[in-house]
């Protein structure tokens, strides 16, 4: 097991994080801005169609109000996400990133179409998954009640935790890929992630510990981005990086 590939990927991705630092400080800064917007957006969306539901008693333009501000969200924030991600793909690549590319989702019609596939199919598969750890928790947590509330409480959340690091280890590299192979589909990412984490189960969880740890502080959390993509390289050194290319593959 080649652990030093934890610390040369946490080398090159350091070096690329202060080489392009401006441009990926302007652009998490930039991302958390505008997904506080379009939270508030959707924030005062709710509280519209509460007030039209319960006041004017209008239902259907509560439901209108609703649904909109999901969706603005939805068309705004997919985009982005597929934007920071292709910044930190770009790094690995000795590029010189720009703070443009964080609305790279934007700028290509299939890019755009992409990030909006990917956010809603990844959150169903989420959804599915939770369901299914959710409903394993409860079974064992049920039976240890029965013995002690306190000690169900405690087993549930940290079965949780497990089970959900267990399921992530699996589903890490999905959006690299997702970027990296703009010619692939959803399901080919999420395969191509399950491989590389089957084959690297400690190395990925090792991956995905340091990126937590890196992404505490928010001037660090690009530099949390490029070691993922770097690490997702470094493990698997043959897969295709074709980032960038939607409207040529």
């Amino acid at each position: 097991m080649e652990f030093g590939l934890l610390f040369d990927g946490l080398k090159k991705a350091f070096q690329s994080y202060i080489h392009n630092i401006v441009a990926y400080l302007v652009g998490i800064i930039l991302f958390l801005i505008i997904s506080a917007v379009v939270y508030f957006i959707g924030f005062g969306g709710d509280i519209l169609a509460v007030y039209e539901a319960l006041i004017n008693m209008k239902f259907g333009t509560s439901f209108v109000i609703m649904i909109l501000t999901v969706l603005i969200g939805y068309f705004i924030s997919a985009p982005l996400m597929y934007g920071m991600y292709y910044m930190a793909i770009k790094g690995t690549r000795s590029k010189d990133v720009k703070i443009g590319d964080l609305f790279y989702g934007f700028k290509s019609g299939k890019a755009f179409v992409r990030s909006l596939i990917y956010v809603l199919v990844y959150a169903v598969v989420i959804a599915v998954v939770s369901l299914i750890v959710g409903v394993l928790v409860g079974l064992i947590a049920g039976a240890v009640s029965l013995a002690s509330a306190s000690a169900a409480a405690a087993i549930a959340g940290v079965l949780t935790f497990i089970l959900m690091l267990l399921v992530e280890i699996f589903f890490f590299f999905t959006i690299y890929v997702y970027v990296m192979t703009p010619g692939e589909g959803f399901f080919y990412a999420l395969k191509e992630s399950f491989r590389i984490g089957k084959s690297n189960i400690i190395m990925t969880l090792l991956t995905i510990i340091i990126v937590w740890i890196i992404s505490i502080f928010v001037i660090t959390i690009p530099l949390g981005y490029l070691y993922g993509a770097y690490m997702l390289k470094e493990l698997d050194p043959s897969i295709k990086d074709e980032s960038g290319m939607e409207d040529v593959v």
